[in-house]
């Protein structure tokens, strides 16, 4: 009968799906900011789409020109489909040859000259296209569905009617239920005798004693590794987590491919124009680059010589600047104070990586979320592996901005033992002037733009985008190294 059941839901289930209709469009919603980073709030901007095949450099498979009025607070809303063709045909993409990645360029003048750029992978919406794009209504010799289920309920009824035979008849065999006892229902004596479920419930609660007294004296012997609580019940001590290496490293593993992990610097990089440091060659150069003390206080020293936003050119780069491999390799070009050093240590993700540590690794959308820590807001990313701390609570996404989860020092202490890394929102720089700080967050990459931007992580308390930046302006650098 069960399996009668869930052939009628099919086939009602294929009737509704049968006439439903998918519209080629989807809505796109994003918030817009000018190069300085200030919101671009009440003004028609220019945009132009472009959805590409594969990866965020793939071949592009539809574009189009659009224009929309952007909200009080920078917000722009409009429909991918409603513009105006630049280049092939929305209707004809074949979403299940996905991957694929849409382009946002936008300019905030409402010309054609467009200034801000962001990216991202499509994970769901269109997808719906395709699990729309048949047309049922198409379908010839359609089985009479309405007939088919009158007869299935008509045969199913008949069988309620077909038991023939009696307790009498079960009982009956040979008058001795095959040689098997039926006797003391609650206290049985043979293998095969029957038991009450009073006499069930007695013996596993006595089982279930036994075992727990087993673990409480075995527990008990290793009474280095356990507590005894108020109710009597052994519970594991917790175990500190292990100390990070001296080199500057965490401890968490994050997954940034389907093959690769990484982990990240204790804090954001940081620049000073005292001292000297190490370089390829074996000499030295003038500065001092190091690691934040913390994840989350960029606090500068004294005479407020620390610098915490950097150009891309000096992110690891060669030190001509010309873009390359080397951007790869920090240690080897720049020596980092509390970084260890060795070629091959130090890099930066690349935007594919960002993207796979917040929205595809397994989980993703649970393991990040906003945050403030200390009065400082970011957004802090949690390890593959992740047990929460007792007494802390973890809220993942960003509903209510860097308000979503509040930590103070000690808490944060605990969430940075288990793995939890956080971002803070430094903001950027343009031409040495600081913008804003504690509102917005902007991290490098080391994948180049082919219009010779930076694509970036950028987020600002209610979202995230990938975004191109021109390498002049200085934002945050978070350094990995593979496992």
């Amino acid at each position: 009968m069960k399996r009668t059941l869930s052939f009628l839901l099919a086939l009602l289930t294929l009737s509704v799906v049968a006439m439903a209709q998918a519209p080629v469009k989807f809505n796109y919603q994003t918030l817009v900011r000018d190069v300085a980073g200030n919101l671009v709030g009440n003004h028609l901007v220019h945009v132009k789409i472009s959805i590409l095949a594969g990866s965020f450099e793939g071949e592009v498979k539809y574009s189009e020109h659009s224009s929309a009025m952007t909200d009080r607070s920078g917000w722009m809303t409009l429909v991918v489909g409603d513009g105006v063709v630049i280049e092939g045909s929305l209707d004809q993409i074949d979403w299940a040859k996905g991957p694929y990645f849409m382009h946002c360029d936008i300019d905030p003048k409402g010309g054609n000259n467009y200034a801000i750029s962001s990216a991202q992978q499509l994970l769901s919406v269109p997808y719906a296209l395709y699990a729309g794009g048949g047309d049922y209504n198409k379908l010839s010799n359609l089985p009479d569905i309405k007939a088919m289920i009158r007869q299935i309920v008509k045969e199913e009824a008949s069988n309620l009617y077909q038991e023939s035979q009696s307790l009498s008849d079960v009982a009956a065999i040979s008058n001795s239920m095959g040689n098997r006892q039926l006797k003391e229902l609650s206290a049985p004596t043979d293998n095969q005798d029957a038991v009450t479920l009073a006499y069930m419930k007695r013996y596993v609660d006595s089982v279930g004693r036994r075992i727990y007294d087993s673990s409480y004296l075995a527990a008990a012997s290793l009474s280095q590794n356990v507590v005894v609580s108020s109710d009597g019940r052994v519970r594991k001590k917790a175990i500190a987590a292990p100390t990070p290496a001296k080199d500057g490293v965490l401890m968490g593993e994050f997954s940034v491919s389907g093959a690769k992990k990484v982990r990240f610097s204790q804090g954001n990089l940081q620049y000073a124009a005292s001292g000297r440091h190490a370089v390829a060659d074996g000499g030295t150069k003038s500065g001092t680059w190091r690691f934040a003390p913390s994840q989350y206080n960029e606090s500068v020293d004294n005479k407020g010589q620390w610098l915490s936003l950097h150009e891309w050119n000096s992110t690891g780069c060669n030190d001509d600047g010309t873009l390359g491999d080397a951007c790869f390799d920090w240690g080897l070009y720049n020596a980092i104070s509390n970084g260890g050093n060795m070629p091959g240590q130090w890099r930066l993700l690349t935007i594919d990586e960002w993207n796979y540590l917040r929205s595809q690794r397994r989980d993703a959308r649970n393991k990040f979320a906003f945050a403030s820590v200390d009065g400082h807001a970011g957004m802090v990313l949690l390890p593959d592996s992740w047990q929460l701390p007792a007494d802390l609570y973890f809220v993942p996404g960003a509903a209510r901005g860097f308000a979503t989860n509040i930590y103070d020092a000690g808490q944060w202490s605990a969430m940075e033992a288990a793995g939890a890394v956080f971002l803070p929102a430094s903001g950027n720089s343009n031409a040495g002037q600081v913008n804003n700080a504690g509102t917005y967050g902007s991290y490098w990459s080391s994948s180049l733009k082919s219009n010779g931007s930076i694509y970036s992580l950028d987020f600002y308390g209610t979202g995230i985008q990938t975004t191109g930046n021109q390498p002049s302006i200085g934002q945050s650098v978070r350094l990995v190294q593979e496992m």
